[in-house]
């Protein structure tokens, strides 16, 4: 690599991290031009990119956004002005914009919607793919109603585009970023092997599903569909590789988990339903009781407003000063607000036991100070919630403290034995292969056909796993599991400076695996796969940025 030969700054300078390949197009150039004190240099070929080199330490380029040891190179891309592709790029959005709303005079919304979404999103996956990745993931749990995503109708079912989507990131990042396809995916490569061999499970369940047993297709590519979101992780990796991507999916996640719990809110409180995934809006019933005027609003994405819940209060416990008092104590109501709303008893546990286990990692007197937060915040929300909504403190007493009452005589309890007795039966008539996908199993009651997938639903992922894709299909989850929890725990004991990060993907990751396992089919459902794929994804980013710095 060439030297500075003004004198004022000896050494070689590099760019961290990066193959050699990559240095050229990164600023690696002659600094024949190179003067001034500190070491400023305009070559010719680098078409007006100013670079500025200087003696700091860990600095991020700019332009390559890579972590920068000894002395730094930092560049500013010069202002250009007005060009022709400018021009014709405006004139373009012009012509297609008239031709759309002459379309919309002819053409229907459902046909229309697609002609703008498609071009658009394409575009902006190949510009900023981290953000449309937040886009897909609002997709996907429902934060963008169904009715202005694009469907495609085929074998009588639709093809959804948060489901398509993921596969077309992949292709366009792939297009995009060109090689570095086996330094990107590193991170998870410890997750191979077990994935891996659910997926293959769950294929062979569906073929046996579908050539032995005869079951229908569209059954079948309904249960099929959790596991393609497997490739999230892949997608996510090969899209997000700099730590200015990584910042941007990380603000836009916890924008989606914030505007999710305000919905959430607004729907319980005013009964207008804007989301259209999950239990949407519903009468509150605990235990045979029926709570007038008290409405349950739920969304798959209660995880993942829990996971910024517990980033927020990781973070006030590591390093009280990275987060202000107002701005928590906001955020806290807001994310509490749309998980009480929910009234999910599992997921209540989950918070308790994250806040719990925040203790055990902290192990300071910080942690003091958050659970005199959660105090607070707690009486000033419940204070708060009597004036305005009385009937909903009076339901949550009564939801947290009914469980007794709900094991006697519950309905939902009810329907969780009759499923499992029904699953232990069939896993009995067929124990090495399963049932398979989309099979029914539950025998057929006015119950079960009240609604589409009453006889082939189960709610506990573990017997639910053993039932549908047979002993093997259990092994290579528990595989899974043992590998997630042992990687996302040993990183988080490490207390490092990412500690909120991988602590709130640990409580992710042991809420969806373990905490509300035997209760609901997390990982047999595209939310969960969604929602351990973001923990495993962040926290093995950071940890391997970590690993490259401690290695330098």
């Amino acid at each position: 690599m060439p030297a500075c030969n003004c004198g004022r700054l000896p050494g070689r300078y590099r760019f961290a991290g990066l193959p050699k390949s990559s240095w050229a197009r990164c600023g690696d150039v002659s600094l024949a031009a190179c003067s001034g004190p500190a070491g400023r240099y305009e070559p010719p070929e680098m078409n007006g990119q100013v670079y500025v080199i200087g003696p700091l330490k860990n600095l991020f380029d700019r332009k390559c956004m890579q972590l920068l040891t000894g002395p730094t190179l930092v560049s500013r891309r010069a202002s250009s002005k007005f060009s022709l592709g400018a021009a014709v790029t405006i004139l373009a959005s012009m012509v297609v914009a008239l031709l759309l709303g002459l379309f919309a005079v002819f053409l229907p919304w459902p046909i229309l919607i697609p002609m703008v979404v498609a071009p658009v999103g394409l575009i902006l996956a190949w510009i900023r793919p981290e953000i449309a990745l937040v886009i897909l993931v609002a997709a996907s749990f429902g934060v963008i109603p169904e009715y202005l995503l694009p469907r495609l109708p085929v074998g009588g079912g639709t093809i959804r585009v948060e489901d398509v989507g993921v596969l077309v990131m992949i292709g366009i990042v792939l297009l995009r970023n060109g090689g570095g396809i086996r330094r990107a995916m590193k991170p998870i490569e410890s997750y191979y092997w077990p994935i891996g061999a659910f997926i293959l499970a769950a294929i062979v369940s569906a073929a046996l599903a579908v050539g032995l047993h005869g079951v229908e297709q569209k059954n079948t590519f309904q249960e099929l569909r959790p596991f393609v979101y497997w490739l999230w992780l892949p997608a996510l990796c090969l899209a997000i590789r700099t730590e200015v991507q990584m910042r941007r999916f990380l603000f836009g996640i916890a924008t989606v988990a914030v505007v999710t719990a305000g919905l959430l809110m607004f729907q319980s409180f005013t009964g207008y339903s804007v989301m259209t995934k999950g239990q949407a809006i519903r009468d509150l019933y605990t235990a045979g009781d029926h709570f007038r005027g008290v409405l349950r609003s739920t969304s798959p994405a209660s995880f993942i407003i829990l996971a910024v819940l517990m980033f927020l209060l990781s973070s006030f416990a590591y390093a009280p000063g990275s987060v202000r008092g107002p701005l928590l104590a906001t955020l806290f109501l807001v994310l509490a607000g749309g998980i009480l709303v929910g009234f999910g008893r599992g997921v209540w546990f989950s918070a308790l036991l994250g806040v719990l286990l925040l203790g055990y990692f902290v192990r300071t007197s910080r942690y003091f100070g958050v659970v005199c937060f959660l105090v607070i915040s707690a009486a000033s929300g419940i204070a708060l919630l009597s004036m305005v909504k009385p009937d909903y403190v009076s339901a949550a007493y009564d939801r947290v403290f009914s469980v007794g009452n709900e094991l006697d005589y519950g309905k939902s309890f009810d329907r969780r034995r009759a499923e499992n007795i029904a699953a232990v039966n069939a896993i009995l008539d067929s124990p090495l292969l399963g049932v398979g996908l989309g099979k029914d199993y539950m025998p057929i009651n006015s119950e079960t056909t009240s609604w589409e997938s009453g006889t082939r639903y189960i709610h506990n992922t573990y017997i639910g796993t053993l039932l549908k894709l047979g002993p093997f299909g259990l092994i290579a989850l528990l595989w899974l599991v043992a590998v997630t929890i042992t990687r996302l725990w040993s990183v988080t004991r490490r207390c490092s400076s990412a500690l909120p990060i991988h602590f709130s993907a640990l409580w992710a990751a042991l809420a969806m695996m373990i905490f509300t396992a035997i209760t609901q089919p997390n990982l047999l459902a595209t939310p969960g796969v969604l929602t351990v794929c973001l923990a495993i994804f962040v926290s093995e980013w950071f940890r391997s940025r970590e690993s490259a710095i401690n290695e330098r």
